[in-house]
């Protein structure tokens, strides 16, 4: 079982609800007195409690160890179910906890309200939320513009001063990441918007099918089974996108999610929480206890998946040839994906 090298992170709410505090202070009292008993019973002393009293207390002193150890065990177990127990619900969700951010960038007002129209319809349709802002020049949103503040850039070409190709040009250099749509009356930049790897070219006035066809090529929409996991606890929700998951396994009868950089500790049963999980390819259960997610495996070394911040996860050697198979297939496919 492999051992986190990251911190841990504990998702609950700061200060629990008074009722659980009342509760979890009457059972460590019950606790208490139950392990008082046990000693006593051990030592016969109930068939003459009176006569007995100092014996009582100097056993119970000589046994003060075991009765703070009992007591911690206890609470910590009591602690966990009542503060820490989870109702896991991992749902088909189409988009992640963040707002998806864009920009569109058109000297023209009309035109920046009919796009503006166009995301509302789009995002309503398909589910997702978004955060808009609206530039009536190239130097105005370069002014603004930030490495990994836009997701998605529409750019007017044809504006005084700096074009929308050389704003395009500077946001290539610096956020290759970031998806540009090229807005525009002439086909006449159409070649040149490969240089910048542009998604599309939308020609004005622009056509409904047109529009649909370059915000689907922007795959705001993940094509995963489940995009993403969400946590309830004591009233409030902590979302997850799987594709942060580098895998999951169990511990000590805690489910643990893997983070690049953290441990998240869920008191939950284990198989439960990855059932869903399990009709999305990029998840495999690599071993007892462990399911690993593809995306942030690296290579295969020595029974073990080499994963991309430097962790080894053990692949089960009974079934490691169906599982490297998988992972192949896994790899094999994203490639084509991609191209």
């Amino acid at each position: 079982m492999p051992v986190p090298i990251f911190p841990v992170i504990n998702l609950c709410t700061p200060i629990p609800p008074r009722k659980n505090v009342i509760t979890v202070a009457a059972l460590l009292l019950i606790i208490l007195l139950l392990s008082n008993y046990k000693i006593i019973a051990k030592y016969n002393l109930l068939k003459s409690p009176k006569s007995n009293l100092f014996n009582i207390i100097f056993i119970c002193i000589t046994n003060l160890k075991y009765l703070i150890t009992k007591c911690i065990n206890s609470a910590r177990t009591v602690c966990n179910y009542l503060l820490f127990c989870d109702i896991i619900n991992v749902g088909n969700f189409t988009q992640g906890a963040s707002n998806m951010k864009i920009a569109i960038v058109d000297d023209l007002k009309s035109d920046r309200d009919i796009l503006n129209e166009k995301l509302n319809q789009y995002a309503k349709c398909n589910n997702i939320k978004y955060e808009l802002t609206d530039f009536s020049s190239a130097e105005e949103f370069l002014e603004d513009f930030e490495v990994g503040k836009f997701q998605i850039v529409f750019l007017d070409i044809y504006m005084d001063k700096i074009t929308g190709m050389d704003a395009a040009k500077q946001i290539f250099k610096a956020d290759s990441l970031c998806k540009i749509i090229f807005l525009t009356t002439s086909e006449e930049f159409a070649r040149q918007s490969y240089s910048v790897n542009a998604v599309y070219y939308l020609i004005k006035p622009i056509e409904d099918e047109e529009f649909l066809h370059a915000m689907e090529l922007c795959k705001l929409k993940p094509d995963y089974n489940v995009p993403m996991i969400s946590i309830k606890k004591n009233g409030s929700v902590h979302s997850i996108e799987t594709e942060l998951i580098y895998y999951i396994d169990v511990y000590r009868h805690t489910t643990r999610i893997h983070l690049c950089n953290n441990v998240i500790e869920l008191y939950t049963n284990f198989s439960e929480f990855i059932a869903p999980l399990k009709s999305d390819r990029r998840f495999s259960v690599c071993s007892r206890g462990i399911m690993v997610n593809f995306q942030h495996v690296k290579d295969i070394e020595n029974d073990c998946f080499m994963m991309n911040n430097g962790e080894a996860v053990p692949i089960s050697r009974r079934n490691k040839r169906n599982i490297q198979e998988q992972w192949y297939g896994y790899t094999y496919n994203s490639l084509g994906d991609k191209l």
